[in-house]
């Protein structure tokens, strides 16, 4: 075979030679990458990098607030406990109320720092009780910081037991009391309890120039805090 008609099989045979590698060239490159994905999945990191995102990041820690003073602690059942109080700010004074459910621990599982009611200068949660799934709370406000000028007025909340939610919430009137009157509940858990399908409240109350010389009161609300 002559020269002259070798040179167009050469050249057809060389361009096929090139075209074959231009296309398995992108090919190997897929395959390695693919080969090297593969390889990254199946190693430790990469096991941890896609586990990490389902593990569930431990909650906040309930916070008691500074300058926190209990007043009384009471137990709901199922290893928990209601406890009520206030805090006050830097200075010891202003009293906000608090109330947080507690493990027997003492761990609290929720914390509310809770509005002062209207018309209020200072407030305390003195009295908690517990009763089908609900807590309900007593608050004792005082309408100015010195008690020789201050009526104290008393409220009722309703709060959610699991999450610290107020349900309901309402002023506790003295029966049978006219005017502008004091009334308080003494540190005995009996003051405030839950009997009879029903909240009873009892302590005493006095108009302001007969604070020396406080009446008797006794009053019951409904699990909604009606009368």
């Amino acid at each position: 075979m002559k020269i002259d008609s070798l040179v167009p099989l050469l050249a057809l045979a060389a361009l096929g030679w090139a075209l074959t590698a231009c296309a398995a060239e992108p090919a190997g490159e897929r395959a390695a990458a693919v080969s090297a994905a593969s390889q990254a999945a199946q190693s430790p990191d990469a096991a941890a990098a896609r586990t990490e995102p389902a593990v569930a990041m431990p909650a906040t820690a309930a916070e008691i607030p500074a300058g926190f003073s209990s007043y009384a602690s009471e137990s709901i059942g199922g290893n928990r406990q209601c406890v009520v109080g206030a805090a006050t700010d830097e200075d010891g004074m202003n009293p906000r109320p608090v109330v947080y459910l507690a493990e027997t621990s003492g761990r609290p599982v929720w914390v509310r720092s809770l509005d002062l009611p209207a018309d209020m200068h200072q407030s305390r949660a003195t009295h908690c009780v517990g009763e089908g799934g609900a807590l309900y709370v007593l608050l004792q406000s005082d309408t100015q910081a010195p008690q020789s000028l201050s009526q104290t007025v008393l409220h009722a909340l309703k709060l959610d037991a699991r999450s610290g939610a107020t349900l309901a919430q309402a002023p506790l009137s003295v029966p049978g009391a006219s005017g502008a009157v004091s009334a308080w509940v003494g540190e005995d858990p009996a003051g405030f309890a839950w009997r009879d399908a029903g909240l009873t409240v009892s302590g005493q109350y006095a108009h302001g120039e007969d604070r020396d010389r406080p009446q008797p009161f006794r009053l019951r609300v409904n699990g909604d805090l009606q009368p």
